[in-house]
């Protein structure tokens, strides 16, 4: 029984220990105080938490009204950029889905947006949105990456992720991002140069994470409106132009490379009037001519070298007359084979 009252008292010691620890790193912080925190190092960077989003106006020529506005992350310096790419598109391929998001932007990333959106005119709610969803790769992701030795313990941590998600969800709160995503955010720090020992630098670190995150991208409003920017339009016109005169330069430029080669070929049939059937002549037909003429008038038909034609010979088994014999052929010391294969 002794050793029972013992094993018990060291549980209750351990239940005790990580009770003071929570207590030591929670100390009196509570959500008012963690917002503030997080929005006063917001504005150190000049963001407003309560004005995120930005609107895009695109018209699509098949459908200009009835479409329902988009949501997207966008490059924060390409905005203009990237409208006038999304209207092109929309221009050439009208009805169509469009490149609204930018390439290899994860699902996560837009659940997260979606949930900024539906929160935008409560500033702490988007707190506590992009509170949990840094925390969710650290914590709760099937690929988690916790700095076990650059920040407090794990469920030190748990307790600024529980008071995000009660600001944002109540009591009964849920993780609303599958475990399967890596990240939900379009940036996620890895500094991890200094350690955090407390809730404050945890906060502040957070913060710094959320003002790159919209340094870098801006959620975009991708609306549709039933006429187009006239600069915008204007654009696309001028670019359809000088593709169409590239397209028109590529075609003049393949034109004449055709007809250069052409000539090239029609003086190459004159100088040597069978040289486009050399590939395909027959071992009948070369035994033939080579018992007919000399291979250097060979040579000159098909535009080969006399040296071709004896490797050619010698590679299908065609034995060609002796040397001096189209001499002998011209003095009338032998008679003209006509074609026909001589055994001397």
């Amino acid at each position: 029984m002794a050793v029972r009252r013992a094993s018990k008292s060291r549980v209750d010691w351990a239940e005790e220990a990580r009770r003071r620890e929570l207590e030591e790193f929670r100390k009196d912080w509570d959500w008012s105080g963690v917002f503030l925190h997080w929005k006063s190092r917001l504005e150190d960077f000049a963001i407003d938490p309560a004005d995120l989003f930005v609107q895009v106006s695109v018209h699509d020529p098949a459908y200009p009204t009835g479409r329902e506005p988009e949501l997207s992350w966008w490059p924060r310096r390409r905005i203009r950029e990237r409208q006038e790419y999304v209207q092109h598109h929309f221009l050439r391929w009208p009805g169509t889905h469009g490149p609204i998001h930018v390439e290899n932007q994860r699902k996560g990333e837009l659940d997260t947006l979606q949930h900024i959106y539906e929160s935008k005119d409560d500033a702490e709610n988007v707190a506590a949105i992009l509170i949990a969803a840094s925390l969710f790769a650290r914590l709760r992701s099937n690929r988690r990456d916790f700095p076990r030795d650059r920040w407090p313990p794990f469920r030190c941590v748990e307790v600024l992720e529980q008071m995000a998600y009660r600001r944002w969800q109540g009591e009964q709160f849920y993780v609303p991002w599958a475990d399967t995503c890596t990240v939900v955010l379009p940036f996620i720090s890895h500094d991890w140069d200094y350690s955090i020992t407390t809730l404050d630098t945890l906060i502040r670190y957070l913060a710094e994470e959320h003002a790159a995150v919209f340094s870098q991208s801006c959620p975009v409003i991708v609306s549709f409106s039933s006429e187009c920017d006239a600069s915008v339009e204007k654009s696309f016109r001028d670019k359809q132009e000088a593709e169409a005169e590239r397209s028109r330069q590529w075609k003049l430029q393949w034109q004449e490379k055709q007809a250069i080669q052409e000539q090239k070929r029609l003086d190459r049939l004159k100088a040597h009037p069978r040289c486009e059937e050399w590939d395909r002549l027959s071992h009948q037909e070369l035994e033939r001519l080579v018992w007919s003429m000399p291979t250097t008038k060979i040579a000159e038909q098909f535009g080969v070298s006399d040296s071709a034609i004896g490797k050619r010979c010698r590679q299908v088994g065609i034995k060609k007359p002796p040397a001096g014999f189209w001499a002998r052929v011209d003095a009338g010391k032998v008679p003209h084979p006509n074609g026909s294969p001589q055994d001397s």
